[in-house]
């Protein structure tokens, strides 16, 4: 096992939100930024349908990882709104995202599927998250509470150590296995 593999989602990050900085820093009209957002939506739909490959190149490289980056741009960008009649779509949604997040892992769908469903569970909760709509939300008033809210934020820091501990137990202990 190579302890350091997993840096390679650091570089491909960086190629994006540099990018993604620089336009979203930039002072546009709200013509092109609306412009810019849905040319990113036919992006991400293009790039989604496209990379659906196996191999090297899809698993390391920014072109083929770029639907998930702009998913969640577009998600933190276009936050949902709720009307009072739509309450329990809203709680709905939430719903379904949650049960797509925490399944992900579990091996209930191929994993193929796995990261398109995770990224879409993801934005649905970031989009409505961050919206007027969250604070009446049962879904999200339980994603809020301190546990949870510490774990999302260790949870990069806990990604970026968990391979190599596991590499380097794996060299020390082999028959650990």
């Amino acid at each position: 096992k190579l302890p350091l593999l997993h840096t390679w989602s650091l570089s491909a990050e960086l190629q994006f939100y540099g990018v993604y900085a620089l336009v979203g820093l930039a002072p546009l009209p709200a013509r092109m930024r609306r412009a810019l957002f849905l040319v990113s939506v036919l992006m991400s739909a293009v790039v989604f349908f496209s990379s659906q490959t196996a191999g090297t190149f899809a698993y390391y490289l920014l072109p083929p990882r770029l639907w998930q980056f702009l998913i969640g741009a577009l998600a933190r960008t276009a936050p949902g709104t709720v009307d009072g009649k739509c309450r329990w779509r809203l709680e709905a949604g939430l719903l379904l995202a949650l049960a797509g997040l925490l399944s992900s892992p579990v091996g209930l769908y191929p994993a193929k599927a796995v990261p398109a469903i995770a990224c879409l569970s993801v934005a649905v909760i970031i989009s409505f998250g961050s919206s007027s709509s969250a604070d009446s939300s049962m879904v999200l008033r339980l994603l809020s509470v301190p546990p949870l809210q510490h774990l999302a934020d260790i949870s990069y820091s806990l990604y970026l150590w968990h391979w190599p501990a596991l590499s380097f137990a794996d060299m020390i202990w082999p028959a650990a296995r």
